[in-house]
């Protein structure tokens, strides 16, 4: 019995310290936990325009995946892409312009495909397929109801003609 009540004493510490860690980790502000640990993070933190820092954690966690994708394309680990980045800000064209010495304008701006040639990405053909929807979106999405709408009323205006000609007959 005595065995009983010491071995029922030691569980209910376990389960008290294990909910006192529960809570610990419920406490803990992960977001700033994993950022502090990040390698890349604290390469983007050097961004010459100092604006990476402050930017609101939505948009960094954007950058970071950002970076994740182009190292999986690439060559390069995910440290040495976020360097690039780095780099190519440092190179930014001069005080006229600040966007280009700011990390995010090739990470998630009009750098981007400088980056993915500073770090060696492979083409993809959702790449290429991107790249002129890109730059005329409305042109394409335009073009793609002109395209079908011509189809349609060309496939009307057959039916139509066959129907015409079955009729002479």
């Amino acid at each position: 019995m005595h065995a009983e009540n010491q071995q029922q004493s030691a569980d209910q510490v376990s389960i008290s310290n294990s909910i006192g860690s529960l809570r610990i980790l419920d406490a803990m502000d992960w977001r700033k936990f994993v950022e502090s640990m990040s390698a890349v993070e604290q390469i983007l933190r050097e961004d010459p325009a100092g604006i990476y820092p402050g930017m609101d954690s939505a948009t960094r966690t954007i950058t970071g995946r950002t970076v994740e994708t182009i190292a999986r394309r690439s060559p390069l680990a995910e440290s040495e892409v976020a360097r690039q980045a780095i780099r190519l800000a440092q190179a930014g064209t001069g005080p006229s312009d600040e966007r280009t010495q700011h990390v995010g304008f090739y990470l998630i701006d009009q750098g981007l495909p400088q980056l993915e040639r500073a770090a060696q990405v492979k083409g993809s053909i959702a790449g290429a397929l991107r790249g002129p929807s890109g730059r005329f979106p409305l042109l394409i999405y335009l073009g793609g109801i002109l395209l079908l709408t011509t189809i349609v009323t060309g496939g009307c205006w057959a039916r139509v003609a066959a129907d015409g000609e079955h009729r002479e007959s």
